[in-house]
């Protein structure tokens, strides 16, 4: 009897997960074992493995483990239903979950949550699995190989054709490679796409579509070195006559540039293999594999201070500013209603990030209102974020192009008219600097378009028209952040003095003006978000360096979040392996969460949360956020500062994870005041 109640639990188990988007089934026969409950994520079986009684962890990690050792799955999870569960109130009950990739994994942490939190980890856990970093080095190496194979001439043509000048700076220049290979990175990238949607395309051909469908699959295109521009070329033709624009429209673009010889060929041959083992090291096209690729091609962050946000800290930071009670997350209207946006998206991985939380909360509130989704709904849904919700600014024209793509694939199927991912004017033409984002500081800032003709404008509005954004509800962001000696770097001096003095020009004559420490750049973005949000409502998440609640120079910056906002939430690291924040830098940073007070009462206390260990995946920040809702204990300490001294610009409690060491040190900010202009 009990194994039949368990039986429909895990049946109705796989109907919740089904209802939440990732297609479950129970009760799986795969030669002579029976899964419990198996779906499958970006081409990998995940299989649950569930007991009922919360006693019976041990029981759950042994079926779980006997899948793995089976070799019927890579990723299985045990789970354990209450003791008292029912099918009727399954969607509603608590039941608890731990993750396992290998047979003799040490356990480190039970889950617990409801079905809708249970299906995001299922959706999160390829990354378990996945060698991303091999794969950007993979990847990379590839691109300078096949960069190397190009003349000066041919460089310099296929920069030119993605509207990229040779990279320069006082001290160097590089004839075009590094531009080269950013060409070529937009054409790998179009090649990890083609295998990515190509199983997604149509059966019948798009209207109007009158050549032969469906188009080769990117294996079939790399076959012949002596045709395969061509091969690729009328492949991307074709599947843009479905979608996918920002993806494909540059890469043909960068393929007619390159020269039509039997050397080119074999180099993007070998360009496809290349990508097609980095296709195999990685689960579906994932944003964070962009974003890791892109800074190990171009390695510019010293000089413009792009540092990629990493996964987990993408997710947390989404998942903390975004919370439950902002929206009625079952309605699809109310959500297109919302604004959000990032001024300095990069490869998009906060957006995306943004993105993967509302549709959890989406899916989790219409689970609790007893509704099911579709796939029909779920392209809705992707197709108003991208379309109304979400919105990006950069000034690196490869950065943006590929936030596009990522922002393209949260829904393969769906043709979107519209992305609001900007290319930000940044540099000198003729007399007039443009420092990119920070144009809208006063109400100036100026758009080009992406490369290949993917406009971000009206077609009939001029190229480089200034553009303000509307109100947002949430702003989040990593703002750049190097050296000021440093950020200019690529220019001319006299380019340089121009930006500089332009710059300076905007923010002394910004009412927030005295807020701002020039050094590092973030903090002018900090005022930048203030400004672009609602006046009322919304939202300031940011990861900045440590330096900004620590440092005598952040106590302007510091004073002003406190008096502009509730800074209700702050992460920092205490993690000795990983106190950054972003992949490609050693510099601690926190995460920062502000919202609006317009109440007369006094704003709630900060809550500080120091981290033992910094998450190293998206599936790790999940656990911890999990955590940090309910209240639980986990590898954190939380500390709460009265608002008096947040305002005062104490925020010394990131510096302990002890809170009696935090709690019985005197406050040093009292003598900062003294720095505020």
């Amino acid at each position: 009897m009990a194994r039949t109640n368990e039986q429909l639990l895990n049946g109705e188990l796989a109907r919740l997960i089904t209802e939440s988007g990732i297609e479950a089934a129970a009760e799986q026969k795969v030669g002579r074992k029976r899964l419990d409950v198996v779906t499958t994520v970006d081409g990998v079986r995940v299989v649950l493995e569930a007991e009922t009684g919360l006693h019976k962890q041990r029981e759950a990690i042994r079926d779980a483990d006997a899948r793995l050792t089976q070799g019927l799955t890579s990723i299985a999870f045990a789970v354990c239903y209450r003791d008292d569960a029912t099918v009727e109130e399954l969607g509603q009950s608590d039941l608890m979950w731990t993750l396992r990739t290998k047979p003799d994994q040490v356990l480190t942490s039970w889950n617990t949550g409801d079905v809708s939190e249970l299906a995001e980890a299922v959706r999160q856990s390829p990354v378990e699995i996945d060698d991303v970093a091999a794969a950007a080095n993979l990847l990379s190496q590839g691109l300078d190989a096949a960069v190397t194979r190009l003349t000066l001439t041919e460089r310099q043509r296929l920069a030119v054709a993605i509207n990229l000048p040779a990279i320069t700076s006082n001290k160097r220049k590089d004839g075009f490679v590094t531009a080269a290979k950013r060409g070529l990175l937009v054409i790998a990238t179009a090649m990890l796409f083609h295998q990515r949607v190509h199983s997604h395309l149509p059966a019948e051909a798009p209207q109007g579509w009158s050549h032969i469908w469906p188009p080769k699959s990117a294996g079939a295109c790399s076959l012949n070195p002596s045709t395969v521009t061509q091969e690729f070329d009328s492949a991307w033709e074709a599947i843009l006559a479905v979608d996918y624009a920002p993806v494909f429209e540059s890469a043909r673009s960068a393929l007619a540039a390159l020269p039509t010889t039997n050397d080119a060929g074999q180099m993007l041959q070998t360009l496809a293999r290349v990508v097609d083992h980095v296709a195999r090291l990685v689960s579906g096209m994932r944003h964070d594999l962009l974003g890791r690729i892109f800074h190990r091609v171009l390695d510019t962050a010293r000089y413009d201070g792009s540092f990629y946000t990493s996964t987990a800290a993408a997710t947390l930071l989404a998942g903390l500013a975004i919370r439950e009670e902002d929206c009625d997350w079952s309605d699809a209207d109310a959500i297109s209603r919302l604004r959000i946006c990032d001024p300095a998206c990069g490869t998009g991985t906060l957006l995306m990030a943004a993105a993967q939380r509302i549709s959890a909360l989406h899916q989790g509130a219409l689970q609790q209102a007893g509704q099911m989704s579709d796939s029909d709904e779920e392209a809705l849904l992707a197709e108003t974020m991208v379309e109304d919700v979400l919105w990006g600014y950069d000034i690196n024209i490869t950065a943006a192009h590929m936030a596009a793509s990522a922002l393209g694939m949260l829904s393969p199927k769906t043709q979107f008219r519209n992305m609001n991912i900007h290319l930000a004017k940044f540099g000198v033409q003729g007399d007039r600097a443009y420092v990119g984002s920070l144009e809208m500081l006063h109400g100036q800032l100026t758009l080009e378009d992406l490369p290949g003709a993917v406009r971000q404008i009206e077609a009939d509005d001029s190229a480089g028209r200034p553009e303000q954004p509307p109100k947002m509800d949430l702003v989040i962001m990593n703002p750049p952040f190097t050296r000021d000696s440093l950020r200019y770097d690529q220019f001319t001096r006299e380019e340089e003095l121009k930006l500089k003095e332009h710059e300076q020009l905007i923010l002394k004559g910004h009412e927030f003006g005295s807020a701002i420490h020039l050094s590092g750049t973030s903090t002018p973005f900090a005022v930048l978000g203030d400004q672009v949000l609602n006046t009322e409502t919304g939202t300031l998440a940011l990861i900045m360096p440590s330096v900004i609640p620590t440092a005598p120079s952040g106590n302007g910056i510091r004073q002003f979040l406190a008096k502009r906002f509730h800074v209700e939430t702050i992460v920092s690291s205490h993690d000795p392996q990983r106190i950054n924040m972003s992949e490609n830098t050693n510099i601690g940073e926190v995460l920062i969460i502000c919202r609006r007070w317009e109440l007369d009462e006094p704003k709630p206390p900060t809550k500080f949360y120091n981290l033992a260990e910094n998450p190293a995946t998206a599936f790790d920040a999940l656990t911890l956020l999990s955590q940090i809702r309910r209240g639980e204990q986990g590898t954190f300490t939380v500390q709460e500062i009265e608002s008096s001294r947040i305002e005062a610009g104490d925020w010394n409690a990131v510096n302990f994870y002890s809170p009696f060491l935090a709690n019985s040190t005197p406050p040093p900010i009292r003598t900062h005041v003294l720095f505020v202009a």
